[in-house]
C-alpha cells in the first residue's frame, strides 16, 4: 500500500488532522515507527546515492533533511 496506507496526507499529517482524529494520527505514526524496526523498511536508491556523495565529497557535502528515521545512516551516511 505504501507509506500513506490509503490515507490522504491531510488526514494524518497536519495539525488539523490531529485535532480532528488524534487516534488515527497516532496509529498512523506508530505503524511507521514499528515498520522501521521490523526489517520491512530499508534505505532506497536515493539514500544510497546520498551516502555515496557524502563519501566522495566529505566535508564539502552537506545533507539537510526533515526525515527523522535512520535510513540515511543505514545507507552509510556518517554525518
Amino acid at each position: 500500500n505504501g507509506l500513506w496506507e490509503n490515507h490522504r496526507v491531510e488526514e494524518v499529517a497536519t495539525p488539523e488532522a490531529f485535532t480532528a482524529n488524534p487516534d488515527l494520527v497516532y496509529r498512523f505514526y506508530n505503524l511507521r515507527r514499528a515498520q522501521l524496526t521490523s526489517g520491512q523498511v530499508h534505505p532506497n536508491e536515493a539514500h544510497l546515492a546520498l551516502a555515496e556523495l557524502e563519501a566522495v565529497y566529505g566535508d564539502n557535502f552537506l545533507l539537510v533533511t526533515q526525515n527523522v528515521d535512520d535510513l540515511h545512516e543505514r545507507a552509510g551516511s556518517k554525518r
